[in-house]
C-alpha cells in the first residue's frame, strides 16, 4: 500500500504563510468562512489553529486514507482548524500544497446532511483538487474534485448516496463564476463513483 506523506501543523498562530503567492485554492464553505477579502488572497484572518500535542480529530487518519485510495504520495501540509467553518486546498507558486480543515465546520455539515460521509466526501474534493492539480478553468477545476470526491469515497466504503450528499444539500442550483451548479456536480461525483466500481 502506497505510503502517504503528510504533516499536521499544532501551532498556535498562523502568520508566516505568504497568502499573496498562491496560483491556486478552493474553498467549501457555509455561509463564507474563511475571511478571504478577495479573489487573489490578500487577507487570510484565522481565528483559532487546534493546539493539542495529540490530534483526535480523525481528519488526518481521513486524508492519509483518502490518497491510499488513489494510490497517491504527496507531500501535503494539512492544518487542522476551529472558528472558520470551511475546508479549503492550497497549492503555492513553489508546488507546496496546503489543506485546511475547519472540525467544527465537519461536525456541522454532517449534521446538515444526516451522514459522516458529508464531511469526508468535502475533504476528499478539497483532495481532488490536489490530485488533479487544479488543471482547467474553474468550472473544470471543481467538476474534476468532484469527481475525485466520488472516486475516493466508494474506495472508502461510502453508498452512492451518501457519497452525493452534501452537494445535494450545500450545493447551488445555480452555475457561479467560480462553481457549476449542483446537478452537474453531482452527476460528476457518480461518475468518479462508478468508475471507482469499475476499477474493482
Amino acid at each position: 500500500m502506497t505510503r502517504t506523506v503528510l504533516t499536521l501543523l499544532i501551532v498556535m498562530h498562523f502568520t508566516g504563510v505568504s497568502i499573496a503567492q498562491r496560483t491556486h485554492n478552493c474553498s467549501y464553505g457555509i455561509n463564507g468562512g474563511w475571511k478571504i477579502k478577495s479573489p487573489d488572497g490578500r487577507s487570510l484572518d484565522v481565528e483559532e489553529i487546534i493546539s493539542k500535542q495529540k490530534d483526535d480529530t480523525g481528519i488526518p487518519e481521513i486524508v492519509r486514507r483518502s490518497l491510499e485510495a488513489v494510490s497517491k504520495r504527496m507531500n501535503l501540509r494539512l492544518m487542522v482548524y476551529v472558528g472558520q467553518n470551511n475546508a479549503e486546498a492550497w497549492m503555492y507558486p513553489s508546488g507546496e500544497r496546503l489543506l485546511l480543515v475547519d472540525v467544527g465546520f465537519c461536525s456541522r455539515v454532517n449534521e446538515m446532511c444526516d451522514t459522516r460521509w458529508a464531511a469526508i466526501s468535502i475533504i476528499a474534493h478539497e483532495l481532488g483538487h490536489h490530485i488533479s492539480n487544479f488543471r482547467g478553468d474553474a468550472h473544470q477545476r471543481e467538476l474534476s474534485a468532484d469527481y475525485w470526491s466520488g472516486y475516493i469515497l466508494q474506495k472508502l466504503g461510502a453508498s452512492e448516496r451518501s457519497a452525493t450528499a452534501a452537494m445535494s444539500i450545500i450545493g447551488s442550483d445555480y452555475d457561479s463564476e467560480t462553481h457549476p451548479n449542483k446537478r452537474r456536480r453531482i452527476a460528476q461525483i457518480r461518475k468518479g463513483y462508478a468508475d471507482a466500481l469499475s476499477d474493482g
